[in-house]
Order: structure tokens, then sequence, then C-alpha cells
């Protein structure tokens, strides 16, 4: 029995030590510090040792008469070695997480084995036989570490084919270290004792669970400036901005596909290779954005969905009120031509300031119209909310131009939806709290398209409260009672008449019963109750009823026309 105590090599014949060699390197230089790790025999004849400070060496298997050689390449890096396997003329060792492999006959400097994902030491090299129900044989190659097992199948090929184990698919607890493995070749099985007991693989019946892939965003560039961050405002200069991409892996991955989208941009998500680490977009245009992107391994799972909300500044060009600005200084323009034509006569200016008015109701009427046709579920909604609005306010004492500016008021309530994308805006279900949060804000877009307007006082008050309730609880403020403008009150009520009394596509017209009931209802919850009282007494009278667009629109053309015949009267 041939076999290692401290720094030196004993034969032992079964009663007596017969042999004690201390170790010394090829000079003879005494190895007082090189503790024998591993000895076995060669199969050129000699017997091959380790020691942990000296590297790999062999000795003739006399013992006695041979001087220790130490193979070329090794030196002092031995420190840390754990676990040696020798295969043919072939050595394999590790130096904690690392693997080599040196040829011992042709005395090679070693090479490193380069094993994906190796975050410990390794604690098992073994090469095992299997057998199949055929009787055919084949080798594999079992390397562990403390937290990761590989059945590899040529350890020197140029890329390692291998099956992978670890917490996530089987491997419950760590491999114990300075442990040795047992493989049973009858049952092809492999036993490693691991903190928590035995861990057993089989070659035959392998646990195939796998954990999916997971991606993320690290960081967002636009231009040449990071951002960590998962909602993003771009100011409207910027050209380029790039999402740059991680994938976490809880095993070594043969390969993954990465899928994207930009809502506003794709119409579909992009598929691309395991290669990509960056998405780009140049020259958005103003508006809102949403970035999606995930990962699908080999094995078809998908991993986490990542999402980025990102938004651009408009340039002036893209504003909704640029072009109400232009229709404005159109429409001042003509006031202007107008008013210099009629100047010397007064008969002709009172005309032409008739005509103004005309132009100025026919240009925000379009306004108006342009609105409800972005809105298909209620389209006409803003002209019947402008014609019920002066109804309610003319019962309630309003008259003159303090009436009139009430009309415009009421034409604009919604212009903020302008700003909402169509996909919300004309969803036929139910809307998602995230997109109820969107459409909410159509009051504060539509407050900042006219707070630039003077020539209607009051127009923001409007667009931006007709959404409070009398009793509170309503947007965007939460206003209550005698907070809430008094104008907002009255379009309030007007258009939740228009909302009841018209077909929706989730519902049909409510009668006139129902309509009432709800605003006796609702008085002092949602609705000013003095404004409540006057349009229930309106809807008795049959003087405040639902009209069809067209019908609207013939009955205000013919009010029109007689009232200017009386003027030129």
């Amino acid at each position: 029995f041939i076999g290692t105590a401290s720094n030196s090599i004993i034969r032992f014949d079964g009663t007596n030590f017969i042999f004690n060699r201390n170790i010394t390197t090829e000079d003879q230089t005494p190895c007082t510090n090189g503790q024998i790790l591993y000895i076995d025999e060669s199969e050129f004849g000699d017997v091959t040792y380790v020691m942990s400070a000296f590297g790999i060496n062999s000795i003739n298997k006399d013992l006695e008469n041979s001087s220790i050689r130490a193979i070329k390449g090794i030196d002092e890096n031995t420190s840390g070695m754990l676990k040696f396997y020798q295969d043919g003329d072939y050595f394999y060792y590790n130096i904690y997480g690392r693997f080599f492999v040196i040829n011992t006959k042709e005395n090679s400097d070693p090479r490193e084995i380069n094993i994906p994902f190796v975050n410990s030491s390794i604690t098992e090299i073994n090469k095992v036989k299997l057998t199949d129900e055929s009787g055919n044989s084949s080798y594999k190659f079992v390397v562990a570490s403390e937290k990761q097992i590989y059945i590899i199948d040529d350890l020197l090929a140029d890329e390692l084919n291998y099956e992978f184990y670890d917490s996530s698919n089987g491997l419950k607890s760590a491999i114990k270290a300075n442990s040795s493995g047992y493989y049973d070749e009858e049952s092809n099985t492999y036993y490693l004792q691991s903190q928590d007991g035995v861990f057993v693989y089989n070659f035959i019946d392998k646990d195939e669970t796998r954990v999916p892939l997971k991606i993320s965003v690290n960081s967002v560039t636009v231009d040449d400036k990071l951002y960590d961050t998962n909602s993003l405002k771009l100011d409207k200069n910027s050209e380029r901005v790039t999402f740059n991409l991680s994938v976490f892996s809880f095993k070594p991955t043969k390969g993954y596909t990465i899928y994207y989208k930009l809502d506003g941009v794709d119409n579909e998500y992009v598929k691309v290779s395991d290669s990509v680490t960056s998405v780009s977009y140049t020259n958005l245009s103003g508006g809102n954005y949403k970035f999606h992107v995930y990962v699908v391994d080999e094995l078809n799972q998908e991993s986490n969905i990542i999402e980025i909300s990102l938004s651009k500044d408009m340039h002036i060009y893209e504003q909704v009120w640029f072009w109400i600005f232009i229709i404005s200084v159109g429409v001042a323009l003509v006031c202007g031509i107008n008013f210099g034509m009629i100047y010397s006569r007064e008969k002709k200016a009172e005309e032409r300031e008739a005509e103004l008015k005309e132009i100025t109701l026919e240009s925000i009427e379009a306004i108006a119209r342009t609105i409800d046709a972005k809105d298909t579920y209620t389209n006409g909604h803003s002209i019947r909310v402008g014609h019920y609005s002066r109804i309610i306010a003319e019962a309630l004492g309003m008259q003159g131009d303090e009436l009139e500016n009430l009309y415009y008021i009421a034409l604009l309530h919604d212009i903020g939806k302008i700003g909402i994308p169509d996909a919300i805006l004309n969803k036929p279900g139910r809307l998602t709290d995230e997109e109820f949060a969107v459409m909410k804000s159509h009051t504060t877009k539509g407050a900042k398209i006219l707070k630039d307007i003077s020539t209607i006082p009051n127009i923001v008050e409007g667009a931006k409260y007709h959404h409070e309730r009398y009793g509170g609880g309503g947007y965007p403020e939460g206003l209550k009672g005698e907070e809430i403008p008094y104008i907002a009150r009255i379009i309030c009520c007007a258009d939740c008449f228009d909302a009841m009394a018209t077909r929706r596509v989730y519902k049909d017209p409510y009668p006139q019963e129902k309509i009432i009931s709800e605003f006796e209802r609702c008085k002092e919850i949602q609705f000013d109750p003095n404004i409540a009282d006057v349009v229930i007494k309106l809807i008795e009278e049959g003087k405040l009823k639902a009209e069809m667009e067209e019908d609207l629109n013939e009955r205000l053309n013919k009010a029109e026309e007689i009232k200017k015949s009386t003027n030129n009267n």
C-alpha cells in the first residue's frame, strides 16, 4: 500500500511502515511545507502525486532509487487545490473555482478549461462510464462546485457541451468540500454528499425543470446622457433614445431571443437575437410612449416583461394650442379687416361686428366638431352640451355677452381630449385604472390649451373644473360647493344630461323619468342643488330634451336666420 502522510510518501505492508521518504524538489531541497494532497498510478509507469505548494510531481514506483521531478508549468500556483483526476495522460485539477488540465506525458504547460458560471471552489472531478439498454457504452465527466453540478461530454473540446444543475433546478443544498462522490455503474446513478444529505443524479432519468431568464433595463441613454428611471420626460430637441438591456440567467443558456416594442412606433414586437444589448429610436415625435421588452429562452419560457413610459415635449408646430392660435389670429385678422372697412359708418360697423361674432362662433363650433370627431362614441357631444348649457344658464337669469361667453366655453369644455390617445378615448370596454387616469387628464390638458385665450373670460374654468363634484371627490382638484366656478357647475349639469339622454356604445338613452330621478338623487352630491332644480323644471316643461345633432343644427340655423331678419328690419 502506498499512501501519503503530511509531506512524505509511505509504503505499508499491512504490519509495518517499511518506507518513509520526505519530498524534495528536483535539486533535492526538502519540501517542508509541501503537504501531499493526492497520489495515484499513472499509465506510463510512474506514481504521480500532488503537493499544495509545489505543483504536480511524479516518482518512479521503486520509490527508493528515483528522484522527484516537478511537472512543467505549475511552480507555486497550486494553493487552493481541492480535487484532481487523472484520465490517461491527462491530469485535471482545480485552483479554487478555476479548472486546469495538463498532459503529463508531454510535460506541457497547464491549459485552463473555462466552465461558465462557476462561482465557488470545485469539489468533484470524475469520469463515468454509461451503459444504455442496448449495452452501448459512452463516457461523461462530472464536475461539481459547492453550488453547481456539470455533466460534460468532453473536457478537452473547444466548446463544452454540458448539462447544468443548481438551486434553480434540483440542487437544494451545497455540495460538501473535501468529500468524494460515488458512481453506481449498474444503475447509471451518481451520488454526491451535500450539506443536507445526498444529491442523487441519474443519467437516464433527468430532471428538466428550469427557471426562466430575467431581463432588466439597466439605464436609458438620451443622446449622451444616462438615465436610471422607469418614467422619462424628454426635451423636444432630443434626437436619440437608447434602452440598455441586461439578461440574467440562473443557469447556462444555449441562446435566447429578445422581443421589444415601442407603442406608437412599432405595430408589433420586434424579434432580435441574444447578441443585442441595446435598442435605439431616433427623432421621435412629441407625445407619450411606452417601451416593452421581454426574453424567451431555448425552452420557449418567457421572462418578466419590462415596461418604461416616456414622453417627449412637442415642438410648437406639434402643439394643439398652436393651431388654435393660428385660428385665433385668423379670426383677429378678419376682425381687423372688417373693422378697418366699416370704421367710417356706424351701421356698417354694427353689421361687421355681427359678422365677426358669427365667424367666431363658427370657428369655435368647428373646433368643437373637431374635438367630437376624435371621439367616435360621443360625436356631437360638445355642440349639444353648449346648447343645453345656454338653455340652463338663460333659465338661471344669464343674458347678453355673459350668456354667449358661457356658450363658447361649453363648446370647448372637452378640448383637452385632443391630447388623449385614440386607443384610450375610443376603447369600447371598461378603462383600466391607468387608462382612466390618462382620460381624466383631459381637464388639465384643456386648461393648458386655453390658458392664453383672453378674449373669452373664464374660458379655462369650464374645461378644467366641469368634472368637479358639488359634494367633493371630483377631479382634477377635488373642489366642493361654492369653490367650484359657477359656469363649471352649469356645464357639469349639461354634460351629465347629455350623457344620460343620448345613446352610447355601452347603454341606451335614459327615459325622462330616469334622468329626473338621477338629478334628484345627485343634488348636493354631484350637482349644485339650485341648478339641478332648474334642470328638473326645464325637463318637465319640455324645454330641455335630447336632440340629435342634425335636428339641433337645423333649429339653430333657423333661429339665427330669424335673428338676422329681425336685425335688418
